[in-house]
């Protein structure tokens, strides 16, 4: 039986050795290709390829920040069952507290003399902070939240200077009972002098006590003049716990109303991660009322715990703080880190370092009622002037006073400071608002001179701000910690960084590489074109002389043999 011959077909699974220049129909069949094609298409591929690579890179740079922070932000509500709540309400990372006393080793020079103060710095007295937050309301939206802080501390003796150490500070509680009597003086007139009738309490207290560093920090140190004033009817407000004073004395694990209070901060629940852990109110109060004006008695700003995200170089952040019973600045230092975190170090404002009167914002922080006082005290800059909030003549300071007015340190003896022991500064992660790592120095002074009532201070020269005790309390979060962030962040981050970089490096350069091939391939087929057209030319006339040449030949032969017969005739 014959088979009519098939065509020939070609099956696409040849081996790219025989296909040569083929592309495989959607019927199976082979069809044939240019081999200019292979290189219009692989151009092609260059220029989308390097086009998405450039522009790809660049919306993503630009998109990376808005992405992350969303991420961030779906983290970051200070709302009951979340992780960020338990972090905010029982801080995992503990305090850090080493205290200073200021040991005066010339009592007697100064109170019978006038001799400046001398003082020596005994220390350090090292504890363990722990904090926690108490939640005492939620709003029934979540928006806000008021909690109580509850402080407890351990004692690290191995960190310590013995505590049988014999310390010689000012009399705080003899100047704190006069202050009070003064300021009831002024404020109840043709009533009783309340001088008068404590100087009789106090007639045997001296400018200065002397006692072991265990009582004045933990044991505390009884006041017996408190305890006869009070038998006899006369109280003192916010006075210490069974008339005895101590720094830490009946303190462990408790709160502290009137220093502490109840704050209402914003939970971010609502979605404005701008105003995240803000302080709304202090005590239930948008304002306090211990300064003279609008601005300084607004409660604004955190706690100090953390900040909003995407935090800039270029703006100044506040913190409410209680016992400073006001708002404080703190701006940009410098950059630094922890392992590679990027962190922003903020550091005091150096407004507060001005004199307290030195513009409309600040001045209303001079409380002092006398002319005369306010012409001294409100000159001052660095200090903070509690006494109207604290009904005690306290004043607050950085160590040392560092940075502070000049005639601060004048006014005694044997204070050295320098940034690197005595400057306060918060390092912030920018993305997340996330406090890393904290130093905050602060100094406690009593504002000591000669006290109508008070026998034993008739004697001092003029009034001064007499450092009692520094405190220096830090944090640094845990290495693990730290490395945790790390990885979930900052390498993250880095790794798409690189990786953008890398496409805005290589994209342009593809897409160069790619022009430049285009552009040598035109000029080598316009090349081939004018050589080709040449050839045409000199192929055409070699063709004209050689037809010429053929139709002369026979001629030429003809008159050749017609010469030869005539020859051959004659």
């Amino acid at each position: 039986m014959l088979v009519s011959p098939q065509p020939p077909t070609f099956a696409c699974h040849l081996k790219p050795a025989k296909l040569k220049a083929t592309l495989c129909h959607k019927n199976h069949n082979l069809l044939p290709i240019d081999g200019n094609m292979w290189k219009y298409l692989c151009y092609a591929v260059g220029f989308v390829f390097g086009t998405l690579m450039l522009f790809g890179g660049a919306f993503v740079l630009n998109s990376m920040q808005s992405i992350f922070a969303d991420k961030i932000k779906a983290n970051l509500p200070i709302v009951r069952g979340t992780e960020a709540y338990t972090r905010y309400t029982t801080p995992s990372v503990p305090l850090q507290v080493r205290m200073y006393m200021f040991n005066v080793t010339n009592p007697e020079q100064v109170t019978k003399g006038g001799a400046k103060p001398n003082l020596s710095q005994i220390g350090p007295f090292s504890m363990v902070e722990r904090r926690r937050r108490e939640i005492v309301g939620i709003s029934a939206d979540n928006k806000t939240l008021d909690y109580k802080l509850y402080r407890s501390y351990i004692f690290n003796p191995n960190d310590s200077v013995p505590l049988d150490s014999i310390v010689t500070l000012p009399n705080a509680a003899a100047f704190s009972a006069f202050f009070s009597a003064q300021e009831k003086a002024r404020d109840e007139e043709g009533a009783a002098n309340p001088i008068t009738v404590i100087s009789d309490y106090l007639a045997n207290e001296s400018v200065y006590l002397t006692d072991t560093a265990d009582n004045w920090l933990f044991k505390g140190i009884r006041l017996k003049w408190l305890d006869s004033l009070n038998h006899d009817g006369v109280d003192f407000e916010d006075q210490p716990p069974d008339n005895t004073f101590g720094f830490y004395y009946k303190k462990n694990n408790t709160w502290d109303e009137r220093a502490d209070g109840i704050m209402t901060i914003s939970t971010g629940a609502d979605g404005d991660f701008d105003n995240i852990g803000k302080v709304l109110k202090w005590n239930k109060r948008s304002e306090v009322n211990f300064w003279k004006g609008k601005s300084c008695n607004a409660v604004r700003g955190t706690d100090g715990q953390f900040f909003h995200p995407n935090v800039q170089k270029d703006e100044i952040l506040e913190i409410f703080a209680p016992d400073l019973c006001r708002t404080l600045a703190i701006e940009f230092i410098k950059t630094t880190s922890i392992r590679s975190i990027e962190l922003y170090r903020f550091g005091i404002s150096s407004s507060f370092f001005k004199p307290i009167d030195y513009n409309d914002e600040t001045k209303c922080y001079c409380v002092k009622r006398s002319h005369e006082a306010k012409q001294k005290f409100c000159k001052l800059g660095g200090v903070i002037d509690v006494s109207s909030c604290r009904k005690k003549p306290i004043v607050l300071s950085t160590p040392h006073f560092y940075n502070g007015d000049p005639s601060l340190r004048q006014s005694v003896e044997g204070l050295s400071p320098s940034a690197a022991n005595h400057d306060t500064f918060i390092d912030i992660e920018p993305m997340t608002g996330s406090v890393l790592r904290v130093r905050r120095r602060l100094q406690v002074n009593v504002e000591m001179g000669p006290t109508e009532g008070f026998q034993d201070s008739r004697f001092l020269r003029d009034k001064i701000i007499h450092p009692f005790v520094w405190m220096d309390q830090s944090i640094v979060v845990p290495d693990e910690i730290a490395q945790k962030l790390e990885n979930k962040l900052t390498k993250i981050v880095r790794m798409i960084r690189i990786l953008c970089y890398a496409a805005l490096i290589t994209g342009p350069i593809i897409l160069v590489a790619t022009l430049i091939l285009i552009c040598r391939d035109i000029k080598s087929e316009d090349k081939k074109i004018r050589n080709s057209k040449k050839s045409s030319n000199q192929k055409g006339t070699g063709g004209d002389y050689q037809k010429v040449q053929v139709i002369l030949k026979p001629l030429n032969n003809s008159t050749e043999s017609g010469a030869n017969s005539s020859n051959t005739k004659e």
